[in-house]
């Protein structure tokens, strides 16, 4: 899903589109993954994160919100999740981006 009159650069690659995925079981553990490396990276990983990262499904999911990907010539290059506080209302949680993919 491209947005208008944005052009991502990654890998100095500004030609081929960033592709935005909805959750699939097949990238459950690019989820965890990356999420995990970042927050090792810059925080400390802490129970709810584990119990979030490893079990997406019940635990953003099933409440009504979405963890979404990024995807870049055909390489999963960064994921987020949206949780759902209800009434139309989202909170961004659980960002993350590849080294190689931040800019």
């Amino acid at each position: 899903m491209p947005v208008s009159g944005f052009v991502p650069m990654i890998n100095g690659d500004t030609q081929t589109p960033l592709e935005i995925v909805q959750y699939s079981p097949a990238l459950k553990g690019w989820f965890e993954r990356l999420n995990r490396e970042w927050l090792e990276r810059y925080f400390v990983v802490e129970a709810i994160d584990t119990k979030v990262l490893q079990n997406p499904e019940q635990e953003i999911l099933s409440h009504g919100g979405r963890v979404l990907f990024g995807r870049h010539a055909g390489a999963i290059v960064g994921t987020c999740a949206l949780k759902h506080h209800g009434d139309g209302v989202y909170e961004l949680i659980k960002m993350a981006v590849t080294a190689d993919a931040q800019g």
